[in-house]
């Protein structure tokens, strides 16, 4: 189990993409592992979060700024609609 924890925090430090990060966020989260993965999810959602200038990325993607929009805010990022 610690391998593949290990296997699983180094796919998430390695996805550069900001969806991507958003997409394995999702997945652990509805497969019921993030609770293993919090100290990563929450280094990664504070980037997002703070990293509001490039955001091309969302502005081309409606599917890209509703994860994000729904994984802030449910990890208490005080988001506008």
């Amino acid at each position: 189990a610690e391998e593949l924890k290990g296997k699983v925090k180094t796919t998430i430090k390695y996805a550069t993409e900001p969806l991507d990060q958003l997409e394995q966020i999702d997945n652990l989260q509805r497969l019921g592992l993030a609770y293993h993965f919090q100290t990563e999810i929450r280094n990664i959602l504070h980037g997002i979060y703070n990293n509001n200038k490039d955001d091309n990325w969302r502005n081309k993607n409606v599917y890209a700024a509703s994860v994000e929009f729904r994984l802030l805010r449910q990890h208490g990022y005080n988001v506008s609609q």
